[in-house]
């Protein structure tokens, strides 16, 4: 890091007022501005030009300081340099000028390729601040579809905050994480780093078969590779004499004109012209066995008994070559012995020493205490509590935070179930009364777009009969809120308007304090993404009193003014 340090002794004994806003707005009117600009981007395939000024970019970047000032690169000497950046396109390189000029970035809320291409936009250029927006934005978005996808990302960009968020998701999600479509895409680096991890929550023959999806695509992708090979390298006559001789196969004249056609997905591609040299007998050739294997890569449930069947010696081979540093990673002493003779043995991968070592601790568990593999992850020892299984929202350390706050209950040895989701079952207060109502008490979880976390418990029950219902063992809390004060647990102090229930409303805590009209503690109206937070009504505050500027954004950084991305609610099972 290179510092660049200046006093300034006018700073001295003053207060400091800004209009940091304002400012804002005018350093954004430069962005792609050629008003005395020194330096030119050539962006994306399409060549878009872009302008921008030197100075800024230094200020803000180490990235461009460097290129500009320190290096003595072509850059730093020319008055007025054309800079190529074919690899970003124009859009995100916009947003990341953006933020560079103004201090604000616009992330798309529908998907996580735009901020995942801003992460690695910010990673080249060294913006460590639009890394770490990005890493959080991309969070509320992990799921089991997107969590081995993310972790790649993650591992990628060094994004170390982001890695643990995924392995924690994963530790709660295993099962569902380990089907997903993305598993085959994921990079060698981040298998490994997942299967030596502690956070598989699930029976190592899974792990197993978590690792042999990913083998069989690679080893899919090297045949394919040598069937282009094949095609593309014409063979003189010569070889194709010798050929004809050893292998009595039908002999293709040498290609002369060879046309490059667009690679189709796995399942879909069919190789109408094989390679002299391709083995009818292999599995990639057997038109019989292919839809097996893609329903296999693609996270159905195919024994792993009937994949390894399909497998001819030289498939084996290859996959014992793809996945040589990965197979001493999996658990074996783990598993039965029925999982390894008739799961793990068929694939003839394992040397004769990671099986010898299996077998010996099912005979003698006492002296494998020294082996990691002899030892179980600590994510399935985790996962036994049960607690808020499939929340995107709460992190390990908020599930116990919350546990702790309801241990005086006597509700501790049952279990937190997810029974409403908004992202899942619709953000409509409709659904929730209908999935939720005469359930028993409940656990509500908020989390707004600018990823504050806040919530309640019902120690009732929600209906959708319009009324008040009194509770003294109800309590709201925030987890992460706008004045980073850590979590926060406020008990009830007027029972009688403990609970608000009504069919139009969602979860709905407190309210009708000094005045029957004042707005509730916690409001969730029927589109269950907007309402309220008035915190002091029926529920006690940990910033200011009741009505207060401070009380009131406690909880979501403001009264009315945000918007929830997912709300879960979770019964007592």
């Amino acid at each position: 890091m290179i510092e660049r340090k200046f006093y300034n002794p006018l700073f001295k004994d003053v207060v400091e007022l800004n209009n940091i806003g304002k400012f804002s707005n005018d350093m954004s009117e430069l962005v792609n501005n050629p008003l005395l600009s020194d330096v030119t981007f050539e962006v994306g395939p399409e060549c878009l030009l872009i302008h921008a000024h030197k100075v800024i970019l230094c200020q803000r970047s180490q990235y461009f300081y460097r290129m500009f000032v320190s290096s003595g690169m072509r850059e730093s000497i020319e008055q007025n340099p054309i800079i190529k950046k074919p690899d970003i396109d124009s859009e995100t390189f916009l947003k990341v000028l953006l933020f560079i000029y103004s201090g604000r970035v616009h992330l798309s809320q529908s998907s996580t390729k735009d901020p995942l291409n801003v992460l690695a936009a910010a990673d080249e250029m060294q913006i460590s601040e639009l890394k770490q927006i990005c890493v959080e934005h991309i969070k509320q978005y992990i799921d089991t579809t997107s969590a081995l996808n993310l972790l790649d990302q993650a591992y990628c960009y060094n994004c170390l905050d982001l890695v643990q968020c995924c392995l924690e998701f994963i530790k709660n999600q295993t099962k569902e994480v380990l089907q997903s479509d993305h598993l085959p895409y994921i990079s060698r680096d981040t298998l490994f780093q997942l299967l030596d991890s502690e956070y598989l929550a699930c029976d190592e023959v899974n792990v197993f078969r978590c690792m042999i999806r990913w083998g069989i695509d690679q080893l899919y992708q090297k045949k394919k590779e040598q069937v282009i090979d094949d095609e593309i390298t014409p063979l003189d006559q010569e070889q194709l004499e010798l050929l004809k001789k050893r292998e009595s196969v039908p002999v293709r004249p040498p290609l002369t004109d060879v046309q490059s056609d667009e690679c189709t997905s796995w399942e879909e591609e069919e190789i109408d012209n094989p390679p002299v040299l391709k083995r009818e007998n292999s599995v990639f050739s057997n038109k019989k066995y292919m839809s097996v294997m893609t329903s296999f890569i693609r996270g159905a449930d195919v024994s792993l008994n009937e994949v390894a069947h399909h497998l001819v010696e030289e498939d084996k081979i290859m996959l014992r070559g793809v996945l040589s540093d990965l197979l001493p990673l999996v658990r074996y002493p783990l598993m039965s012995s029925y999982e390894l003779t008739d799961a793990v043995e068929p694939f003839q991968l394992l040397p004769d020493w990671l099986l010898l070592e299996a077998y010996r601790h099912m005979s003698a568990p006492e002296r494998s205490i020294g082996s990691k593999r002899a030892q179980k992850r600590k994510g399935l020892s985790d996962i036994k509590t049960g607690m808020f299984d499939g929340s995107t929202i709460l992190s390990e350390q908020h599930k116990q935070t919350i546990v702790k706050w309801y241990q005086g209950d006597g509700i501790t040895k049952k279990k937190w179930v997810m029974q409403y989701k908004g992202t899942k079952d619709g953000f409509k207060a409709r659904i929730f009364h209908e999935l939720c109502d005469n359930k028993g008490p409940t656990m509500t979880i908020c989390r707004t777009t600018e990823g504050y976390v806040f919530g309640g418990y019902n120690s009732q029950q929600w209906t959708s009969k319009n009324c008040w219902q009194a509770a003294s063992d109800t309590f709201i809390f925030s987890l992460v809120n706008p004045y980073n004060d850590g979590t926060r647990k406020m008990k009830v102090k007027n029972p009688q308007r403990a609970i608000y229930n009504h069919e139009s409303f969602g979860p709905t805590f407190g309210g009708g304090g000094i005045s029957y009209f004042d707005p509730y503690d916690i409001y969730i109206d029927s589109s269950m993404t907007r309402g309220h937070t008035n915190v002091g009504n029926a529920y006690s505050t940990f910033r200011g009193g009741f009505r207060s500027d401070e009380a009131q954004k406690s909880l979501a950084g403001s009264l009315n003014a945000w918007t929830l991305n997912e709300i879960e609610v979770f019964v007592l099972g």
